[in-house]
């Protein structure tokens, strides 16, 4: 016998336990509601400021958002507890403020091969290192990760052995996206190279709010 759902899309394919509440017949009230995100696109993204938008899905917020936005990272998040709730999301200008920086400080000579593990928030990406590369080498590879994942809120820049790691967008929000490095370390088998040395610390403090 076919069951007919009012949330879930009838083309959803994963194996899984699916089950919702339906209180049609209960009294006049509505069950659900819309959700609103409110943030900011990347600069050359499609989507219409202070305007008010419907986004279906994780994929379509990056399309016209921006790959990495504050919007399309919000969206990602959201869809984790919501995958198909009705959501909009209405995309602010920047202010005109600065954008934040941290700089991760290489030192040192590997003596051995191995990966430097970069947290930025809970996304991960691992840096090759290879024995033999001077503190210059890891930076520009640590550089070189960072820069080809597009979804993460930095972008990275290396000379002599510094990377800086600087916010997709202007403001305040930048200082609060934590910058680890192999943070389950030993036991999760995320440590440094031998010879290699890395501190993290903050740079530029992001400055400025958006006006609503």
């Amino acid at each position: 016998m076919a069951i007919s759902f009012n949330s879930i899309p009838s083309d959803t394919r994963v194996p899984l336990f699916y089950a919702e509440m339906d209180n049609s017949a209960a009294n006049t009230a509505r069950d659900s509601g819309a959700s609103l995100l409110i943030g900011h696109a990347s600069n050359d993204a499609s989507i219409a400021v202070n305007s008010l938008v419907l986004v279906s899905s994780v994929d379509y917020a990056r399309q016209i958002c921006g790959a990495g936005s504050q919007l399309a990272r919000m969206v990602g998040a959201y869809r984790k507890t919501d995958p198909f709730g009705e959501l909009y999301v209405i995309a602010v200008p920047e202010s005109t403020g600065a954008a934040a920086t941290v700089a991760l400080t290489v030192t040192g000579e590997a003596t051995e091969t191995g990966t430097v593990n970069v947290y930025t928030g809970r996304t991960r990406v691992q840096a090759p290192v290879t024995s033999g590369d001077d503190a210059a080498a890891v930076a520009v590879s640590i550089k070189d990760v960072v820069n080809a994942n597009p979804d993460l809120p930095f972008t990275a820049t290396s000379e002599a052995g510094v990377v800086t790691l600087t916010a997709r967008h202007k403001g305040l929000y930048g200082n609060e996206i934590p910058v680890t490095l192999n943070y389950y370390g030993f036991g999760g088998g995320e440590v440094l190279p031998a010879g290699v040395n890395i501190t993290v610390a903050s740079g530029v403090k992001g400055a400025g709010a958006p006006a609503l």
